[in-house]
């Protein structure tokens, strides 16, 4: 019994954008260097790690512009 062609879900043609470091911080600096490795070995868990790290870093107000 074939299943039905909705049920499948096609793979991304574009992957998801990766959140952008702000410049001149240290701890995204760190985190964008970390996720570039983990890219590298293939330790998806640890991109997306750091990828929610640099979306929900703080900075403040003055910074970002």
């Amino acid at each position: 019994m074939s299943l039905p062609d909705d049920r499948f879900v096609p793979p991304l043609a574009n992957p998801p954008l990766e959140p952008v470091p702000m410049d001149g911080c240290d701890v995204c600096r760190a985190l964008v260097r970390d996720r570039e490795q983990a890219h590298k070995t293939g330790r998806l868990d640890v991109v997306r790690s750091c990828n929610a790290e640099l979306q929900n870093h703080p900075h403040p107000y003055w910074e970002v512009r």
